[in-house]
């Protein structure tokens, strides 16, 4: 089945029985037995999977106001499907690749917007262009800032030099060089200084059978498992309200910039940090948003991130520098230009 039948199918699929669960004249017909099975399956887990596949819009008109501001991020939840060996092969391939074609989506219409806005105007670029982040007239200066860091503390050549110097280390002198790797140019020293002191534990005891043995690709790939799952701990306490954030919850952007740092010098652990976030996004999906705007937050950021360090679309920035600025210490981010342009392969 085609990718756009399938979403076809799924529309109609889950919108006829939606309809049937609400409509009181039309489930009279069908006996009091028939409407309480119809009500439990428009509830159950496997009716959530097939909903998972319709289109964006079309699913907002059929769940409950809970679930639809996170709809937007069914992506997660597609490619938790496709992992999970419990589901048919049929259901995990439509997962991956439905969950491809939304991220490409996703990516394609950043790129556009933020071309649109840097050569057209916001306004304009908002009656031209979908903006598909939830940040409105803070996206422009956002990406900004994110180019400014990457430019700033050249990640990717730190990310390429640190896979030189440890491929033929032990796996205890890795875990002592990753610490430093992934510390290395932390803006906020309070919370940098707790997520150090909680990796450093985690590190040390983590796989300790193994120190003595060459590092290999598997133990890359557990040990950012294993950090992931600690930064998600960590930035889970900032979730529920955004604006307060202590010494001992870091900043989460902190952790962003960590999880980023990790999928350079292990790609594999992308699908690992994506089926996590799926089961937050499940567990935040009973709460009113109001309630959880940190984690919407926290997502659309990452979102963001992964997009400008790890695809095909590259986005740079030019300086225009003025003398105002030359004789001016402070960043002034209307002074730069983004530039998008396609990766080759």
């Amino acid at each position: 089945m085609k990718e756009k039948d399938r979403a076809w199918f799924s529309k109609e699929f889950t919108g006829f029985f939606s309809s049937l669960s609400t409509k009181s004249k039309t489930i009279l017909t069908l006996g009091y037995k028939m409407r309480e099975k119809l009500a439990l399956f428009v509830k159950s887990k496997d009716f959530q999977e097939i909903e998972i596949f319709s289109p964006i819009e079309a699913c907002n008109n059929q769940i409950g106001k809970e679930l639809q501001c996170f709809q937007r991020y069914s992506y997660y939840l597609l490619i938790a499907q496709s992992l999970d060996l419990n589901n048919p092969a049929e259901q995990r391939e439509a997962a991956q690749k439905r969950a491809k074609c939304l991220k490409e989506r996703f990516r394609f219409d950043l790129a556009m917007y933020i071309a649109h806005c840097q050569f057209q105007g916001e306004s304009v670029a908002r009656q031209r262009r979908k903006n598909p982040t939830l940040f409105g007239s803070r996206l422009l200066d956002l990406i900004k800032i994110l180019l400014i860091k990457k430019m700033r503390f050249g990640d990717d050549k730190f990310a390429n030099l640190f896979l030189q110097q440890t491929q033929a280390t032990k796996y205890s002198d890795f875990k002592k060089s990753l610490l430093g790797y992934l510390m290395l140019n932390v803006e906020d020293p309070k919370g940098g200084t707790f997520i150090q002191k909680r990796l450093t534990q985690i590190l040390v005891s983590f796989q300790k059978n193994h120190d003595e043995d060459r590092l290999n690709s598997a133990l890359i790939l557990q040990t950012c498992k294993k950090i992931i799952n600690t930064l998600l701990t960590n930035a889970q306490s900032t979730f529920f309200d955004a604006s307060t954030t202590t010494p001992t919850q870091a900043n989460p952007l902190i952790s962003i910039r960590l999880f980023v740092k990790l999928l350079l010098i292990c790609p594999a652990a992308q699908t690992y940090l994506e089926s996590q976030i799926a089961g937050f996004i499940e567990y935040y999906a009973s709460y009113p948003e109001s309630e959880c705007q940190g984690f919407v937050n926290f997502v659309e950021v990452l979102n963001i991130a992964l997009a400008i360090y790890t695809d095909t679309v590259n986005y740079s920035l030019l300086e225009v520098k003025s003398e105002q600025q030359e004789n001016n210490s402070a960043i002034d981010l209307k002074a730069y230009r983004v530039f998008v342009h396609h990766q080759p392969q």
